[in-house]
């Protein structure tokens, strides 16, 4: 595919930029037809595969989508000032906290329980009005929610899964060396579809952009310890 010049994963205060494209990829057989379904995001030149939000009715998938294609970025700056203050008068509860996606709206078809929160009386209902907070990891976090049933899949040409996703990406602000360079991705991935599926796999696309030339960056791979890696080379 051809390369663009927007930028892409930056490592940290060097303006430069690892990661032109990056995403998960999942693939399964359907029971009912034997089939394989897949969805397999790259750069979205022609189309894509994976459709901001949770699954839903589509009828109302136009009109939710400006709730959905958004992210949430959170620090734990930020919950823990909530945990102590929720209570207090002229607390402002801050946009991300009062506006987290903990429920869908079941009359649209959409998941009762979507992004995780800590329910501290025990209701299962999300109320930060009533000391309720986003439950994460890190020291600050970035939640994103897409689905792959909302559209044609573009880039595949594949059938759809039906599974929405629950991305966590979060990173922790600690003189290590190792968290100081460190994004942890976490996802939830539900099936909400009524098809049973089996031979699923799932995989991590990665296009890295290492240098100014694109076209020789190289990938390895360690199994005993589940890592692969981008690495920049010149060409022989």
């Amino acid at each position: 595919p051809a390369h663009d010049t927007k930028p892409g994963f930056e490592l940290k205060d060097a303006a430069k930029h690892s990661i032109h494209a990056a995403g998960l990829w999942i693939g399964g057989q359907n029971t009912k037809d034997n089939k394989y379904h897949m969805m397999t995001p790259t750069f979205g030149q022609t189309g894509t595969d994976i459709f901001p939000g949770p699954v839903m009715d589509l009828k109302y998938y136009l009109q939710e989508l400006p709730n959905w294609n958004r992210v949430w970025k959170i620090t734990k700056e930020q919950i823990d000032a909530h945990k102590l203050e929720y209570a207090n008068t002229g607390y402002i509860i801050p946009e991300v906290i009062n506006n987290w996606p903990a429920h869908g709206d079941i009359n649209k078809s959409q998941s009762p329980d979507i992004a995780p929160f800590i329910d501290v009386n025990n209701n299962s209902i999300y109320e930060p009005e009533k000391g309720d907070y986003p439950e994460i990891m890190g020291d600050q976090a970035v939640l994103f929610i897409y689905n792959d049933m909302a559209g044609k899949h573009m880039e595949s040409n594949g059938f759809p899964l039906g599974v929405e996703i629950i991305g966590i990406a979060y990173a922790f602000d600690r003189v290590d060396k190792t968290y100081e360079n460190t994004v942890f991705v976490d996802y939830i991935i539900r099936n909400r579809s009524a098809v049973h599926f089996t031979d699923v796999r799932l995989g991590i696309f990665t296009d890295t952009d290492l240098g100014s030339d694109p076209y020789n960056d190289y990938a390895g791979s360690d199994p005993e310890r589940n890592t692969y890696y981008g690495y920049n080379a010149n060409r022989q």
